[in-house]
């Protein structure tokens, strides 16, 4: 693997940075605007120096011996700070961003980024790259007590063999004019991603230190990225080394204990998976709850005023509730939606979960790669050919076996998780508002989006039609809400685009 910091990274640039962390810890705490106290925090402490000089001489002690540079803006902003997020005020740390580069890590990892929700992502995208030449994690087999296996050296040969005959499958699929996005679907989970990141300080420690000693740094390669990670702090963002390394999270299974209550007869290798998404919980009277709250915003009314006021517009105008449901999708900010929430049971393969997990205004529960979960459950493409059932099922079938032969070797489940592959399926659940919702339908409902996840998506917004209509009519893809398209040259042609609606509007008017 490789990360790069992108910046500049010399002493000037890390000055900037923690200049903009010291001034907003001293922000609440010293007098003056905001902008002077910024000033201030980049010049050399001459005061504090001159009383060090007079001390020195009022002790006969020769001032030479004074360190001029305990007193620069670098030193003093890097003890302020230091200070203030050691007090427990880490939020100035959020005023510092960083990006990098990661290459070549197994996208178990990229899993375990994207589920940073505060983080901004940008991955290769496994639509539109053939992915045949990336190449793949190779880890170093342990025994179930984190020791190297006596066998390593033979179990990563076989690995590694077993590895190029599913990454010589996917290519056939590709010769064979299979989607790129349905060939994946027989992707090992080892296989190498390239992703831009960028997030702010705070959350970059608190992200590394998840890695370092959080639940998934018994992942090696999770672990070797949280020491990477911890030199880019060391080097970069100084003033967060201290934070970085208090061990505030714990690397065991708290909820192992459940297995005792589990009655499966194989734990996690009979799972069954739900057929199809579940609206499990949600907000009663959901329609009306938004469309009251449009008035109590508007008016300042109480909730109880708002609806006797609802139900007296609508006997009044019997499409007021239309009318309204349709103002408050219209508006930008629609922030009524967020007063009502659906929660979901979603069954969904590996392949597209990051398409919903990196929708960040929602509270997301995905199964963690271990304990390790049954790999007999995996989608079909819809473009599979029936003749070529037989031997997809015989792939994923081999790919069972080679990993049931690693177990049995006794190799920590912690190696074993690069045998996922992208169509190995599991059920997730969330609880999104409707806003979020809206927002997410615009994108996934779209004829361009994946079709695993837009079958997801799409039987989410059916959910949701069912129980508060109104809601309902406003989800979907922009074209069908709206009537027109966002995507420009790229749209499926369903509708025009809304620029040359627009065009269109000029040119008759």
């Amino acid at each position: 693997m490789k990360v790069e910091f992108l910046g500049n990274g010399t002493r000037e640039d890390v000055e900037k940075r923690m200049q903009k962390v010291a001034s907003a810890g001293r922000l609440s705490r010293t007098n003056g605007k905001a902008y002077e106290i910024y000033e201030k925090s980049g010049v050399f402490d001459y005061a504090n120096y001159a009383k060090a000089v007079i001390k020195s001489k009022e002790k006969d002690e020769d001032p030479k011996t004074i360190d001029p540079d305990k007193y620069s803006p670098y030193q003093k902003n890097l003890r302020y700070a230091k200070s203030v997020i050691g007090m427990g005020h880490g939020s100035i740390a959020e005023h510092d961003y960083i990006m990098l580069s990661i290459d070549d890590v197994s996208v178990i990892i990229e899993h375990i980024l994207i589920g940073s929700r505060l983080a901004s992502f940008t991955i290769k995208s496994r639509r539109e790259v053939d992915f045949r030449t990336n190449g793949f994690y190779i880890p170093d087999f342990r025994d179930h007590k984190g020791n190297i296996h006596p066998q390593n050296e033979v179990l990563k040969r076989m690995y590694m063999d077993h590895m190029n005959f599913l990454f010589t499958e996917y290519g056939k699929l590709v010769d064979k004019k299979i989607k790129l996005e349905e060939a994946r679907y027989v992707l090992p989970y080892s296989f190498h991603s390239n992703i831009f990141m960028g997030m702010d300080a705070r959350s970059f420690v608190k992200l590394t230190k998840y890695l370092l000693y959080g639940k998934v740094s018994n992942i090696e390669e999770a672990k070797q990225l949280g020491s990477k990670f911890l030199e880019i702090i060391d080097e970069k963002i100084p003033y967060m080394s201290d934070e970085v390394r208090k061990k505030s999270q714990d690397s065991k299974d708290n909820l192992s204990f459940l297995d005792e209550y589990h009655s499966t007869p194989n734990g996690l290798n009979n799972i069954k998976i739900h057929d199809r998404v579940t609206l499990t919980e949600f907000t009663k009277n959901a329609d009306d709850i938004v469309l009251a709250s449009a008035l109590e915003q508007r008016y300042q009314i109480s909730r109880q005023k708002a609806l006797k006021l609802l139900e007296k517009c609508s006997e009044e105008d019997s499409k007021f509730k239309e009318k309204l449901m349709k103002a408050i999708f219209n508006n930008e900010e629609s922030r009524e939606l967020e007063q009502v929430t659906f929660n979901f049971d979603i069954p969904i393969p590996l392949a597209v979960r990051t398409h919903l997990e990196r929708h960040r205004m929602q509270s997301l529960l995905t199964p963690d790669f271990v304990p390790l979960w049954d790999l007999k459950n995996y989608d079909v493409p819809l473009t599979l050919k029936k003749e070529e059932k037989a031997h997809y099922d015989f792939i994923f079938e081999t790919n069972r076996k080679m990993r049931e032969y690693f177990e049995n070797q006794g190799v920590n489940e912690f190696d074993l998780v690069y045998f996922y592959q992208a169509a190995n399926q599991c059920n997730v659940l969330t609880n999104v508002n409707g806003r979020a919702l809206a927002w997410i339908s615009r994108m996934r409902c779209c004829t361009k989006a994946q079709p695993s996840i837009r079958k997801v998506v799409n039987q989410m917004c059916s959910e949701v039609k069912k129980v508060a209509p109104l809601i309902g009519d406003g989800l979907g893809a922009t074209c069908d809400v709206f009537g027109y398209c966002n995507e420009g040259k790229e749209s499926c042609g369903k509708v025009l685009t809304k620029k040359m609606q627009k065009g269109n509007g000029d040119n008759n008017g």
